[in-house]
């Protein structure tokens, strides 16, 4: 931090380190030629002072927020910045960066930053807060979506994921909550904010690693609400919010995806990964609150996220893959699989005849793998995380033959229909419905 309080008063015209010379200063010797040529100075970094510095923070979130937060104090309940932070936020947003990658350090801060929402102290998570907020108007209101660099996608996927409580509230047609978006601007709307949010969210999620930390970050908070189901409300209310938080993400990946028409082939195959990641990323961080197993996706409800989800070094298991695209049908089938599977390992079945051995029989006879029959007399599903396309089949040949005469409460149709809502209903936010004649809720801003 006091590194960067130096650095940002020394002089930097904004050139990036690739407009250097091919050949540094140097001298020639007769028999073997030029012995000091290192090509162009610092390639792929910065000749920025500032650059390193604030790389360095968004693996200090502590020194990222005290530099991007230097002083202020709560007034009403509100975090109110000082003087020394009004001036420290006016020149990082106004200075010359490197037009190559120079917003990949202060978007590192940014993460870093974001990361003390989480912080005990209610005047740090405050402050902290309020910086986020501007990150984001920074991010939309005065980059060119052209100069996001992947590096900014990732740096700025964290600063989305520490905001999930306030993106499932969106996804759930709600407003942006605390988040504080325009809080300096009076002639801004709660919708100019959700615009404003869901905008950023479009700009990163055609990569992938953007797209696994916000989706599991997201799906966390959407299920955070109900770690332990006891009624077949709560188990509605538990997948409609996840079905809101996957049918936002995927419209607007759908809608990114569609704008990429004219794009490169590896950018369209960058955008279909990363909606494949998407689903895969919800329904594995879902089918662990089910299986009780933990995964690397899942958070701790309650922590913060430090850093971006690199999918690649992810093992197999932790992530498997999906095809792409992925439909509707398979997205409700998987989601209804695993519905299904809580509803049985809560107990929210309580005919006994739903469990006879002759509804847990495959096509030849022979008794699925994936139930276990308890030697109290209950049965648990053990479902691969996410499920089988077998498993999948299983289930929903299981839910259908008792669905009428064992299930009389109806708790796997109630469960369908939560699904079918909540994915309509974010969906509903990007696209309209069509079927009420409703135009989109929030704007993206395309450019």
């Amino acid at each position: 931090m006091d590194l960067a309080d130096r650095f940002e008063d020394l002089p930097f015209d904004g050139a990036a380190a690739s407009s250097t010379p091919d050949s540094l200063q140097g001298w020639y010797d007769d028999d073997y030629g030029v012995l000091y040529d290192e090509g162009k100075a610092l390639r792929d970094y910065s000749m920025d002072p500032l650059y390193g510095v604030t790389m360095a923070m968004g693996n200090n979130p502590e020194a990222a927020f005290k530099y991007l937060n230097p002083d202020g104090q709560m007034n009403d309940g509100q975090w109110t910045p000082g003087e020394q932070s009004k001036k420290r936020w006016e020149l990082l947003t106004g200075r010359e960066w490197d037009s190559e990658v120079g917003l990949d350090g202060f978007t590192a801060a940014m993460a870093g930053n974001s990361a003390m929402r989480g912080s005990d102290d209610a005047d740090t998570a405050a402050a902290a807060t309020w910086t986020v907020a501007r990150s984001m108007e920074f991010a939309v209101d005065n980059v060119p979506f052209a100069d996001y660099t992947d590096t900014m996608k990732e740096n700025l996927s964290v600063v989305v994921a520490n905001t999930a409580e306030e993106g499932v509230n969106i996804a759930t047609s709600g407003s942006t909550m605390g988040l504080g978006l325009y809080s300096d601007d009076d002639s801004k709307t709660d919708d100019d904010a959700k615009s404003l949010y869901t905008t950023l969210v479009y700009r990163l999620i055609d990569n992938e690693n953007a797209a696994a930390t916000i989706a599991s970050a997201f799906t966390n908070a959407a299920v955070a609400e109900y770690p332990e189901i006891t009624t077949v409300k709560q188990l509605e209310d538990k997948y409609r919010n996840v079905g809101n938080v996957y049918g936002y993400l995927n419209a607007i990946g759908s809608e990114r995806l569609t704008d990429l028409e004219k794009a490169s082939t590896a950018e369209k195959k960058a955008a279909k990964d990363a909606m494949g990641t998407i689903f895969s990323v919800t329904t594995t961080v879902l089918g662990a609150g089910i299986a009780g197993p933990g995964v690397k996706l899942a958070w701790s409800v309650g922590t913060t996220v430090t850093k971006p989800i690199i999918v690649d070094q992810l093992a197999p298991d932790d992530l498997p893959d999906v095809d792409v695209p992925v439909t509707p049908k398979s997205t409700r089938r998987t989601l209804e699989a695993q519905a299904y599977a809580d509803a049985v390992n809560r107990g929210l079945i309580t005919d006994p005849e739903a469990f006879n051995p002759e509804y847990f029989q495959d096509s030849s006879g022979q008794p699925y793998s994936w139930y276990t029959t308890n030697p109290d007399g209950t049965t648990t599903f053990n479902l691969d995380n996410p499920p089988t396309s077998e498993q999948k089949d299983g289930v929903h040949d299981w839910a259908n033959a008792i669905h009428s005469e064992h299930d009389p409460e109806d708790v796997l149709g109630d469960a369908n229909d939560a699904i079918d809502a909540g994915i309509n209903e974010g969906r509903s936010l990007i696209e309209g419905d069509n079927s009420k004649g409703m135009d989109r809720e929030i704007t993206i801003k395309k450019k």
